[in-house]
């Protein structure tokens, strides 16, 4: 079982519908609709709300009920108004007319009627209505009494009556009987039977015209000041006029002619009207006018419709005859004539069409100009043209301003195109300029808006420079011969000479170059002045000039500031480069003087030897079977007839070459200075050469002397410092002064600290090895290693030499074709470019070598070279350091300096025991050449 609503089964008729209340369901009529008394189910029929049966009244008073499907309306009665539902009224019925008048209705409007006879009053229409004065012709309406009648006026009314001798009705017409004119009046004319005054009928005359019965006659004529015909129309005659004086009191003088003045139509003829005050005549066409003037809108005004009604100097405009230059056709500036009754604008002299004259005129192009006087009086010369001068806009024209600034008078503009060509609009005036390259010429560029030549600033381009404008850009160039920058300076080649034969035609040489010859400063460059026939260039310091040169007094002179001015070969000395060798005595005696990098360099002679600075000498050499010997001294002696026949410093005595000694040139070792000459003797032991010691003015062995010294058995005797002294030579070990036990080795540890174990199993002293170390160097042993170093107050390279006085270059300390540089400690010496060797002992260059090695034969791994006294000699190269360059040169597992290969990452360089090694810092492990990282 289901729920249902109850009105679900419930079917309703028409205009019906169910409701349900909660206990059951029933049907319900709409609004306006009852159930059908004879058929409640099937629906609902319509009320009639307008049956009156009931006494119940829907709608109010005179109105109508009208019944409607489901309802009703109500409407108003004719003749009545308002709101039918509450009731309608009369529309009269509210509506109170004043005396005379009745109210009647018009649909629901009412409105007041007056009687007839009687009219509202104008004062106050409520008032009522006032009686009509129907005789009265300019208030009544005529025609209410015929002719030869008389009217009276009563209130509301009127009547008529026929005059005395007159009858007929008087409402339409009273007459007299007639035959003939002698019937009638004198003013009348018998006309079909009556007498009647002709003159009274409308149109008897023309309009306008006069009509006067004479003799019962009817004669028409035109009034005083009218012309035309009295039988159609009469118009006022035109008069000219120039002034309203020559026109009568009501006439006033307009276009010419005396027009008739008026305050309406009346007072004006009947074919005129008062137009404007004044009495204008009607008509339909121009023809209707008089002469000038022309019919518009019915009235004849002064005027015309073409220009044939106009003079030749005139056009018709706006019906106007009117002079076409007066409404001022022509732009500002130009000039107006007429030609065929057209305007013609053309401009002044001295002006141009800006675009047309009808547009504008404008002063022709300003003539160029420089400077004032090239322009005529009133104008002044500005931006290059020349241009009225002004103090205010008055003193220009009307399409001009003043630009107070400058005081010139300049075209007002809105746009370019409406200035002239070369012109820009600039603040609302036309002003010399341009917009881009295109408006100006192409030796001209378009800058800030005006048309620059780049090339006119004395600054366009460098010094001497050629400038010119190429499609507006500007072009610096060098001119041949000139070379440089040309955004700079263009100078011309710097060509070095020693004469003037090194130069052109035109030139001479001057401070080691070329300079152009000259009289006046016109020869030369704008950067030079004619001093002394020569062009010198104008500076302000020594960088402007060129080399060899500087700037004094703003000019520049031949001279060096600095050493580096000048030619390798010469140094800087009082301004001028000269060669510090030439008339100086800056080195010693026998030596050369050389100049390297500007710097005097005092070199000994191939084959001397000595201090440059104060003397060089040839060095005495021990007898070696080569050369003559002294037997006395053992030194080898040079032989000579003459002094020609000896070295510098040396003088031919006794058949032998001796050298020469003063207090500032000593004596070779076993010489001593007796008279200026060196003579073999001795006085002290350092007189004799270290390996010897003076004995009784001579030096001798001291090794020689056994009461001085005994060895032991196998003991060797060696002289240090002029000491002789026993010691075990190389292989033997023991006491020296009793005797040396010969003995072998495997190792270096086999043997005494100060030696080392040769390849022929023999501890050996390696200082006492050959050549070990240089003059005047000693040799000591550590770590049974050579090391050399130079004698106290010696300095130089103690593999080589040592030479007395201070580690500078000024001692000349190194040898022929080298270089010397001083460092901060000493100095370095090294090869000319081109030449190679000892730079300590000298150099030999590429020109003088000769390959001596061809023919040497060197021990295993060993190499040749070329001493500096070109004799070749063998060496142990790096790779090889160890051993006689002789017999055998072999790899050495000595330690690496660690300041040349550095060290590994993490390593430190640090000298031990001489030598600087790498190790691993505290804390580390690792190969210190590789890498050293923390301990585990």
């Amino acid at each position: 079982m289901q729920c249902r609503a109850p009105c679900e089964d419930v079917k309703c008729g028409h205009h019906a519908y169910c409701k349900s209340d909660g206990q059951g369901a029933y049907c319900i009529c709409e609004d306006g609709w009852t159930f059908n008394p004879d058929d409640v189910s099937a629906g609902c029929v319509d009320i009639d709300e307008c049956e009156t049966t009931s006494g119940v009244t829907r709608c109010g008073d005179n109105s109508v009920c009208i019944n409607t499907q489901g309802g009703f309306n109500c409407q108003c009665k004719p003749g009545f108004t308002g709101n039918a539902f509450k009731g309608c009224v009369a529309p009269c019925e509210d509506v109170k007319c004043g005396p005379h008048a009745y109210c009647k209705p018009n649909g629901q409007e009412a409105y007041c009627i007056c009687e007839d006879g009687w009219t509202f009053n104008p004062g106050d229409i409520s008032a009522g209505c006032v009686d009509i004065n129907e005789c009265d012709v300019q208030s009544g309406m005529t025609g209410r009494c015929g002719p030869n009648t008389n009217c009276t006026n009563t209130l509301g009314g009127f009547f008529c009556q026929c005059k005395q001798g007159y009858t007929g009705d008087p409402y339409k017409e009273c007459t007299s009987t007639c035959k003939t004119n002698l019937n009638c009046a004198e003013n009348e004319i018998c006309i079909r039977g009556q007498c009647s005054n002709p003159c009274g009928i409308i149109g008897a005359c023309g309009l306008n015209a006069e009509c006067r019965i004479l003799n019962n006659n009817k004669f028409c004529s035109c009034p005083a000041g009218f012309t035309g015909n009295q039988d159609v129309e009469c118009v006022r005659m035109p008069y000219s006029c120039e002034s309203s004086s020559e026109c009568d009191d009501r006439s006033i003088c307009e276009d010419g002619m005396c027009i008739p003045e008026c305050q309406s139509d009346t007072d004006c003829a009947l074919n005129e009207k008062c137009l404007q005050n004044t009495c204008i005549l009607n008509c339909q066409i121009n023809s209707d006018c008089f002469l000038g003037r022309i019919c518009v809108n019915n009235s004849c005004i002064f005027g015309c419709t073409s220009d044939d009604h106009c003079g030749a100097s005139e056009t018709c405009k706006n019906n106007r005859c009117i002079d076409p230059c007066v409404v001022s056709p022509c732009g500002p500036n130009a000039v107006c004539t007429v030609a065929n009754q057209r305007a013609v604008c053309s401009c002044r002299v001295g002006f141009i069409p800006n675009p047309v004259a009808k547009v504008a005129c404008t002063r022709t192009p300003a003539h160029p100009c420089i400077e004032n006087r090239g322009c005529n009086p009133g104008y002044a010369c500005v931006e290059e043209a020349c241009r009225p001068v002004c103090s205010t806009d008055a003193s220009c024209l009307g399409n001009e301003k003043c630009d107070t600034i400058i005081g010139v008078c300049k075209s007002i503009c809105r746009r370019d195109d409406e200035c002239n060509e070369n012109e820009i609009c600039d603040r609302l005036t036309c002003s010399t300029g341009c917009r881009n390259n295109s408006a100006c010429a192409n030796n001209k560029s378009c800058y800030n808006n005006k048309c620059v030549d780049f090339c006119s600033s004395p600054n366009a381009c460098g010094i001497n420079a050629m400038c010119i404008i190429v499609n507006h850009q500007k072009q610096c160039r060098c001119v041949s011969p000139l070379q440089g920058d040309p955004l700079v300076h263009c100078r011309p080649p710097v060509n070095k000479c020693s004469s003037k034969k090194d130069c052109p035609a035109g030139s001479t040489c001057y401070a080691s170059s070329c300079h152009a010859t000259c009289r006046t400063d016109y020869d030369c460059l704008s950067d030079e002045q004619c001093v002394g026939n020569v062009c010198k260039l104008i500076c302000t310091s020594d960088s402007e000039c060129n080399r060899g040169e500087i700037c004094e007094n703003k000019l520049c002179t031949s001279g060096c500031r600095v050493d580096s001015a000048c030619p390798d070969n010469q140094a800087c000395i009082d301004e001028l480069c000269r060669n510090p060798c030439n008339g100086t005595s800056i080195c010693g005696t026998c030596s050369d003087c050389k100049i390297i990098n500007h710097k005097v360099n005092c070199i000994c002679p191939v084959g001397f030897i000595g201090n440059a600075l104060i003397n060089c000498a040839k060095p005495v050499s021990r007898c070696d079977g080569s050369c003559p010997c002294d037997l006395e001294s053992g030194f080898c002696i040079t032989k000579c007839a003459a002094n020609a026949d000896c070295s510098c410093g040396e003088i031919c005595k006794n058949g032998k070459c001796a050298a020469k000694c003063n207090a500032n040139t000593a004596c070779p070792l076993g010489h001593i200075c007796k008279n200026g000459i060196c003579s073999i003797g001795c006085r002290q032991d350092r007189d004799c050469p270290t390996d010897r010691s003076c004995v009784n003015g001579k030096c001798k062995d001291p090794c020689t002397r056994s009461d001085q010294l005994s060895c032991g058995k196998n003991a060797i005797c060696r002289v240090s410092d002029h000491v002789a002294s026993c010691m075990c030579p190389d292989g033997y070990q023991g006491n020296p002064g009793v005797e040396c036990v010969r003995y072998g080795c495997v190792i270096d540890g086999d043997c005494e600290p100060s030696k080392k174990c040769s390849s022929d199993k023999v501890c050996r002293n390696p200082c006492l090895e050959s050549s070990v170390c240089g003059i005047n160097a000693e040799c000591i042993v550590i770590n049974r290693n050579v090391q050399c170093s130079c004698l106290a107050g010696y300095f130089g390279n103690p593999q080589i030499e040592c030479k007395l006085g201070k580690d500078t270059c000024s001692n000349n300390p190194c040898g022929e074709n080298t270089i010397c540089r001083d460092t901060q400690d000493t100095y370095e010496c090294a090869c000319l470019p081109g030449c190679t060797g000892d730079p300590i002992k000298g150099c030999l260059c590429e020109a003088l070598r000769t390959d001596y090695c061809k023919n040497t034969i060197c021990g295993m791994n060993a190499l040749c070279r070329i001493q500096s006294s070109g004799d070749p000699q063998c060496y142990c190269p790096p790779e090889f350091p160890i051993g006689d360059p002789n017999v055998h040169c072999e790899i050495s597992n000595l330690p690496v300096d660690c300041r040349t290969n550095g060290c590994g990452k993490g390593a430190t360089c640090a000298k031990e025991i001489g030598i600087y090694k790498c190790s691993c810092p505290a804390g580390t492990i690792g190969n210190p050449e590789n890498e050293c990282v923390l301990g585990k």
